[in-house]
């Protein structure tokens, strides 16, 4: 799933910086569509479970909270709109390590402010208090999110 999440992920940036021709796109919107019907049917009745596992209590281990939380928004690697974070323990608390690209861009140049806030909640969520944030708001910078318990 992850890997599927990742080719969507290429999409979607594809879509925001490509300059297809016209009579190209009619074409890729087709093969596109037969793509998203062979995947609707594999759609389970009723859908899998939002948490695979229990998580630590409150989020507190961010392995955990990764391995529990696989198709959440922010955080889920097999959510194709999650920026792809890795989350790790450290001794004061978590961080979480990610690369924004061009569709989280919000003005020219500049990563949207509610795409950092999102990103910068997983760690925080987890923990009783944040210590320290690091944040670069231009595309394709790293963001790294500490804090403290």
């Amino acid at each position: 799933m992850a890997a599927l999440a990742d080719v969507v992920r290429r999409l979607v940036d594809l879509t925001v910086t490509c300059d297809v021709p016209a009579d190209e796109v009619q074409s890729i919107v087709h093969e596109l569509q037969a793509s998203a019907d062979r995947l609707a049917q594999h759609v389970p009745t009723p859908p899998h479970a939002r948490y695979l596992v229990a998580p630590a209590p409150a989020g507190s281990d961010p392995a955990t909270m990764h391995d529990s939380m696989p198709y959440d928004v922010v955080i889920g690697r097999y959510n194709p709109l999650a920026l792809p974070l890795a989350l790790e323990a450290t001794a004061r608390g978590a961080r979480g390590t990610g690369r924004f690209t061009k569709p989280y861009e919000g003005g020219p140049g500049w990563v949207h402010g509610a795409v950092i806030a999102a990103d910068s909640s997983p760690c925080g969520s987890g923990v009783r208090r944040a210590s320290t944030r690091s944040v670069s708001s231009k595309p394709g910078s790293t963001i790294a999110t500490a804090t403290g318990s």
